[in-house]
């Protein structure tokens, strides 16, 4: 007798999420996922374990890791409201803003060339 046995990762997406991005600073719609590890037996899930949501942003694509709470929260009710400080940046893909209209600036440059102002 012979058992098939394994450990293998899965992700879901869970949704949309209106939030401001903690990266780059626009009001975006963030794309959620659930990520997480689950023991398989004959190639049935059976014990699903290490869950963790994550969110990118459409705009900078940069990546949150969500908290746990709101994940759960998002994943039954698609309305559930997201605030930045639910958020922490995983991979900022962003690069350097303008503090005055938000536009991505290069690091050479010293005015920004969206509104013209100083950095």
């Amino acid at each position: 007798m012979f058992f098939i046995a394994g450990v293998g990762s899965r992700v879901k997406p869970t949704g949309n999420g209106d939030c401001i991005c903690p990266a780059c600073g626009r009001q975006v719609s963030l794309h959620t996922l659930k990520k997480y590890s689950v023991v398989t037996f004959f190639f049935v899930p059976i014990i699903p374990f290490g869950t963790n949501y994550l969110a990118t942003c459409p705009s900078c694509a940069s990546v949150m890791q969500l908290d746990k709470g709101k994940g759960r929260s998002l994943e039954r009710d698609p309305e559930t409201r997201l605030y930045p400080e639910d958020l922490q940046v995983v991979q900022n893909n962003a690069g350097p803003t303008c503090p005055h209209c938000g536009a991505r600036v290069s690091q050479s440059q010293n005015f920004c060339p969206n509104c013209g102002e100083q950095r």
